[in-house]
């Protein structure tokens, strides 16, 4: 079934864990008696990318560098770099990040009472193939994005469109379902899925984000609240691409 609790965030030492882990312009200017004509040009392409500023974890977060050594097949031929934080009483998937696996990671928050077992809040990290930047990818986010919620019971989109992980533009689209006759009844579920576009226009692979949460979850009612409330949120927050090789 589908996870989470919220804690206040304190911005102290990380608990850690090693994981499976110009602007180009030039002006020319022709000048005679009669015409002055100015050309500028900006390569795009060239120019650094806004990178979010240092993250500081609370005492009680775990780190997750995602790592292509334990990967195969579509996962190590589609690999991206990148890390976030989660908190230590989350669960990682030991089946996600490693040979044979689907995913790059993912991290549950089950709730768990004498009914049963329940996800209170869950983050996946996946990749989805990319043109290389989020203009030239609006015209695959609706596929990639029917393609990762397929399945999911009673599913009901919310909303679609541009949204921001710190200062990585992406898509988003919003969804909510029910989960049917659990030990609670009708548990009403919400989710958000994030794409965000490569770090660099020459790959092409980019990181898919899943998140789902349940009614259990703290301050979760929407799924505007998934990942802006609760402690999915923060590691949204503590998301980094890789630097890229040549950036180092």
């Amino acid at each position: 079934m589908l996870e989470t609790n919220r804690r206040p965030v304190n911005r102290r030492e990380p608990a850690n864990e090693n994981t499976n882990s110009t602007a180009n312009t030039s002006t020319n200017t022709n000048s005679n008696s009669e015409s002055s004509n100015a050309n500028t040009s900006v390569n795009a392409n060239t120019a650094p990318k806004p990178e979010p500023e240092a993250f500081v974890p609370p005492s009680d977060a775990v780190q997750f560098s995602n790592s292509k050594a334990n990967l195969d097949g579509e996962l190590a031929d589609h690999y991206v770099g990148f890390s976030f934080y989660y908190p230590k009483i989350w669960t990682r998937d030991p089946k996600a990040g490693v040979r044979g696996a689907s995913s790059f990671a993912r991290i549950d928050h089950q709730f768990k009472d004498d009914t049963g077992e329940y996800i209170g809040e869950r983050i996946t990290f996946n990749w989805y193939p990319s043109n290389g930047s989020y203009d030239s990818d609006l015209s695959i986010f609706p596929d990639s994005a029917q393609k990762l919620t397929k399945g999911l019971p009673n599913y009901e989109e919310v909303s679609r469109g541009q949204t921001t992980v710190n200062v990585y533009k992406g898509y988003q689209v919003l969804f909510k379902g029910v989960l049917k006759n659990t030990g609670k009844g009708d548990l009403p579920y919400f989710g958000r899925v994030i794409f965000l576009p490569p770090a660099t226009p020459s790959e092409k692979s980019g990181v898919a984000i899943v998140m789902l949460a349940t009614s259990l979850a703290p301050g979760i009612s929407s799924a505007e609240d998934v990942g802006a409330k609760g402690e999915l949120a923060m590691i949204l927050e503590s998301f980094r691409f890789a630097p890229h090789p040549s950036e180092k």
